[in-house]
């Protein structure tokens, strides 16, 4: 590869791989904006989200049980305060 062929796309890519299916590595990916070479939206995602990455997850149901009062209403495409535009 070489010092004058590293990319931070590729750097991004590798610790992606390194690190799937811990939290942290969708963490870094919203980071990067899902902006991977040749990262595309899973077949199957859930049509709710219109062919985008979810930006955050939903609060859990016992936030719901026994915190209603102070849930705000979110979708999996509402950015948190670090990821906004």
């Amino acid at each position: 590869m070489g010092d004058a062929n590293i990319t931070l796309d590729l750097i991004m890519k590798e610790k992606y791989i390194a690190m799937f299916l811990h939290p942290e590595a969708w963490n870094d990916a919203r980071r990067y904006n899902f902006q991977y070479t040749d990262m595309t939206v899973p077949d199957q995602l859930n049509e709710a989200l219109n062919g985008e990455f979810s930006r955050r997850l939903q609060y859990p149901s016992s936030e719901f049980s026994t915190n209603s009062a102070n849930v705000p209403e979110v979708n999996l495409l509402d950015r948190i305060w670090w990821d906004q535009n």
